[in-house]
């Protein structure tokens, strides 16, 4: 991240955009036709520690492949402009401690089928049982899927949710009452624009 003065007087704020998996393991695949490089993406990880541990245990294996670790590059974008410089450093600090805590900073393009994702993986670190995990999952296809997954997060209004309500209660599903007791349902209200 960093803070630099415009020509305007204003502060402006850059973050590094990072997918949440920025190294992988590759395997190194003849040219194309036209010379560019191509690779297979073996895995996927967070840390280059990671990625390294898992290569040497490729490696011990025998694999002859040619494997290498790569890390995506890094994009940049704004965070916004600031009329003050103290603004500008108590965005950044906000900005910080939110990807720290592993909220996206740019949440421009998070669906809700993706929302969904990170709300199952917090309930399975909070230590909720695999039949819970299997039952949100049976119940987000059966009924949420098709109406918001693709929403975008951003964008999901109280219109979203009161179609959900009445796709639940025309087909004999959860009553909007109870829904509006489950977990899950309370979670996506809290990103509704009203």
């Amino acid at each position: 991240m960093s803070i630099y003065k415009r020509a305007s007087g204003k502060y402006a704020v850059l973050i590094d955009a990072e997918g949440p998996h920025p190294f992988r393991v590759v395997v190194s695949l003849p040219k194309s036709k036209n010379g560019r490089r191509r690779m297979e993406v073996i895995a996927e990880f967070r840390t280059g520690v990671e990625s390294e541990k898992h290569l040497l245990r490729l490696k011990k294996t025998g694999d002859t492949r040619q494997l290498s670790v790569e890390r995506l590059a890094r994009g940049r974008r704004s965070l916004g402009t600031f009329a003050t410089k103290r603004e500008a450093e108590r965005a950044e600090r906000d900005a910080l401690s939110a990807k720290d805590r592993g909220i996206d900073i740019d949440p421009s393009k998070l669906t809700m089928n993706a929302l969904f994702e990170r709300f199952i993986e917090s309930r399975e670190s909070s230590g909720k049982s695999g039949t819970t995990i299997y039952e949100y999952r049976r119940k987000w296809d059966l009924y949420c899927e098709r109406p918001i997954g693709t929403t975008l997060a951003r964008e999901l209004k109280k219109i979203h949710l009161a179609t959900l309500y009445s796709n639940l209660r025309r087909r004999g599903g959860v009553t909007a009452d109870r829904c509006r007791e489950r977990p899950f349902v309370m979670f996506m209200a809290s990103y509704t624009r009203f």
